[in-house]
């Protein structure tokens, strides 16, 4: 992108940008680590059948437990909003 198109472009069609260059960019990644998965697994005793026991990407890495608890802080609420309806009643 030149410098007049940067300064002539939308902030949403700039952020587009962004994020279509992104998922390019992790796409490029997955292929390349099933093609060495593949390259891997002609060798490997046993099989490697899960990539991401190859190797993880840091969109990968999730916090299991933030997000065990962002689901239960979600329940909570919605059971309070149920409760909340019912004794109106």
């Amino acid at each position: 992108m030149s410098e007049d198109e940067f300064w002539e472009i939308t902030p949403r069609a700039f952020f587009n940008a962004i994020e279509g260059f992104e998922s390019f960019v992790k796409t490029n990644l997955e292929v390349t680590r099933l093609q060495t998965l593949c390259y891997v697994n002609v060798w490997a005793k046993p099989q490697i059948t899960d990539p991401r026991k190859l190797w993880r990407y840091p969109w990968e890495n999730v916090d299991r437990r933030k997000e065990l608890a962002d689901r239960a802080l979600r329940m909570a609420n919605k059971f309070d909003r149920i409760e909340k309806r019912h004794a109106d009643k």
